[in-house]
């Protein structure tokens, strides 16, 4: 911006101080003081806005923005609040023009493409939400967020590859790349092993960043549980949500990450009527015996109790031994707390003096809550990029368990620093039953 009065600079660093202290109508007064003595200043204006939105007062606050994009129409930061306060009210589309603009305004600006990859993930478009994510990272490699992002894309979409870069060249090799599968024959150790040489192969060969956090990997159907809403209710008033009395789980305890692996075949070839949501994970949680473990979460006993006889069927052949299907019901920290919730035979009922409870619960979400348009979150079925560095992660919880069976895999496997931090933190931290894709 031309002309910016250093005088003005100042009074709104400590506006902004302000504002960020809570302090809204301390910041107000003084910014009424500094519009009287310099009206129609665009970065007044943009003042006006941010602290507008701070009060809730949104459509104020959008005025002000515009105001001051109108007297500054490349002024960056303007643009760039009006877009945050528009996706905080779900209006997507027209908080992506603002970012658009921006790119235009200064085509080098990564965060600019990082925003408009967030915001169409959210609504539903991953072919864009993937192009803006690559051209975030060929602007900025080191954006880590933008690559973590994209890689989750990948488990869902498959790019135009005109956006070939290094993880969506890696994603695309590993997805042709095969596994022979047949339910009717066991899962042999070899194959797992030639299997996963191949895919550390192909990441090596293509990235450098193997990190991730994730350890769960998952095969989705387009149905949400809404298990975030539940646990909130859950740790906020101890008690369990309604809608999780009619969840169940089909588990598979499992002896060593051979299994796993080989779970992780089976749950991706598995053929259910309603291609119900299931994961692979390790165990991290507070107080939980087994470290290796499988969940297909089904919405009523019925469907829990057919899944089960057709999985033991098609475990039993594949990977023979070393596992236990059981049907259970909701989250094991439910039934820490309420012993008889998870005793299916007591089949214990919703308490109607919760309702209240849960009421108040919502209320607090809907404030917080982004709508998104349209996103469909179904798995793509073959190895992704996000499985394989999940796979990292197995190996390397298995060697740090002692489970000696992750060298008929990878022996090479180094201990990440995920696995240190999650593994030392066991008796402290809580690894939930889900995860999320945001």
């Amino acid at each position: 911006m031309k002309n910016i009065n250093i005088s003005i600079e100042k009074e709104i660093d400590e506006i902004t101080s302000l504002h960020k202290k809570g302090l809204f109508k301390k910041a107000l007064e003084k910014t009424d003081s500094l519009n009287n003595s310099n009206p129609n200043n665009s970065l007044i204006f943009n003042a006006y806005g941010v602290i507008y939105a701070g009060l809730k007062n949104f459509e104020k606050s959008i005025n002000y923005f515009l105001k001051a994009i109108e007297i500054e129409p490349k002024y960056i930061k303007a643009h760039n609040n009006i877009a945050s306060v528009l996706t905080y009210l779900g209006r997507l589309e027209e908080a992506s023009k603002y970012h658009i603009q921006i790119t235009k305004f200064k085509p080098d600006y990564s965060e600019a493409y990082f925003n408009l990859g967030k915001l169409f993930f959210k609504l539903g478009k991953h072919e864009e939400s993937a192009h803006n994510y690559a051209k975030t990272i060929e602007l900025n490699p080191n954006h880590d967020e933008a690559r973590i992002n994209l890689i989750k894309i990948l488990t869902y979409h498959n790019p135009n590859k005109k956006d070939l870069n290094s993880y969506i060249l890696a994603n695309t090799l590993l997805q042709s790349t095969k596994f022979d599968f047949k339910s009717e024959k066991e899962i042999s150790d070899s194959s797992v092993s030639d299997f996963f040489h191949n895919c550390n192969e192909i990441v090596n060969k293509n990235l450098s960043n193997l990190n991730t956090e994730e350890v769960q990997i998952f095969r989705r159907n387009a149905f949400k549980f809404n298990c975030e809403r539940h646990f909130e209710v859950f740790d906020t008033y101890k008690i369990i949500p309604e809608n999780c009395f009619s969840c169940y789980k089909v588990q598979i305890d499992l002896k060593t990450v051979m299994e796993l692996f080989k779970l992780y075949f089976v749950f991706d070839n598995l053929n259910l009527k309603d291609n119900n949501t299931r994961k692979c994970i390790i165990e991290l949680r507070e107080n939980v015996s087994g470290l290796y473990k499988g969940y297909i979460y089904c919405r009523s006993l019925d469907e829990a109790n057919s899944i089960e006889n057709q999985l033991k069927k098609i475990l039993s052949k594949t990977i023979v031994k070393n596992f236990l299907v059981k049907v259970k019901r909701g989250c094991t920290e439910f039934g820490m707390l309420y012993p008889e919730y998870k005793d299916i035979k007591k089949n214990m009922k919703y308490d109607e003096k919760w309702r209240d409870k849960e009421k108040i619960v919502d209320e607090k979400l809907k404030d917080q809550s982004v709508k998104i348009v349209s996103s469909n979150f179904k798995n793509l079925t073959g190895t992704t990029l996000r499985d394989v560095l999940i796979m990292y992660n197995w190996l390397s919880y298995a060697k740090k368990a002692g489970d000696l069976s992750y060298k008929k895999i990878f022996e090479n496997i180094t201990i990440s620093k995920t696995i240190e931090n999650l593994f030392s933190d066991k008796l402290s931290k809580r690894s939930r039953e889900f995860d999320y894709v945001s």
